[in-house]
């Protein structure tokens, strides 16, 4: 069946593509559909003379199953995952054990399970698709023959108006993709048990640098440095270790 094409401008059809130029001046390249319109269709779409003009279009050099444009990402889900970021810090310490000093230090150190590990930032990971549009893909061809009906071998195919690389859009195909990072996700505590080296008594001088007082620290009990000092060994350089 032919098909007429109007003198009027091109129209626009699809989000992907706008046409503004007037019939006959510049046609569009690359046109994309998803519309829902045959490529023939198309192709009498995107120009449109007098309805006697004799002239007429139709698709040619179809090919279906082609991807169409480059893949873009789209958000799979509003879920995410939260990723902590920075250096913990941490909290309530329970079962010290293992007492040993640095150096030379009248402190006392331990290894202590904390409750709590606090992280001063963290990443919201947003998973992610690749969407790769898939459809026909095809050329415009335009015509007049003077003698009637059909091409004969005198049609007129007139320059400027022969367009290539059209699309119509069939459906997509979806592939993972990296996440979506939003670092704000803000700081972050985690919860279990973690095991970490820390300072549980400390023996601040007094004035002078003599020994000062026991003074527990991160949930030790200061009655028990005393013998945490003694578990831990060594001696003490400076003679800051309390009695």
């Amino acid at each position: 069946m032919k098909r007429a094409l109007l003198a009027a401008t091109a129209i626009t059809f699809s989000s992907f593509a706008t046409v503004t130029t007037p019939a006959f001046a510049n046609p569009p390249h690359n046109y994309i559909d998803t519309t829902g319109l045959s490529p023939d269709d198309v192709c009498e779409l995107i120009l449109r003379p007098h309805n006697n003009s004799g002239f007429e279009t139709q698709a040619t050099n179809m090919q279906a199953g082609q991807n169409i444009g480059s893949p873009t990402t789209e958000r799979a889900t509003n879920w995410y995952k939260q990723v902590p970021t920075g250096t913990p810090s941490y909290s309530n310490f329970s079962n010290h054990r293992s007492f040993y000093r640095n150096g030379g230090s009248p402190n006392v150190w331990a290894l202590a399970d904390a409750g709590v590990t606090r992280y001063p930032s963290s990443d919201l990971h947003y998973a992610q698709e690749y969407v790769q549009l898939v459809g026909t893909t095809f050329d415009c061809e335009v015509w007049k023959d003077p003698g009637g009906p059909g091409k004969g071998p005198d049609a007129i195919f007139p320059p400027g108006l022969q367009t290539t690389g059209h699309a119509t859009v069939t459906g997509s195909v979806r592939s993972p993709a990296p996440d979506y990072i939003d670092p704000n996700g803000g700081p972050m505590n985690m919860g279990g048990t973690m095991g970490v080296q820390t300072l549980i008594c400390i023996s601040p001088n007094t004035g002078g640098g003599k020994p000062g007082q026991w003074r527990g620290m991160h949930d030790f009990a200061t009655s028990g440095c005393a013998a945490a000092s003694v578990a831990a060994g060594g001696t003490v350089p400076s003679g800051n270790n309390p009695d």
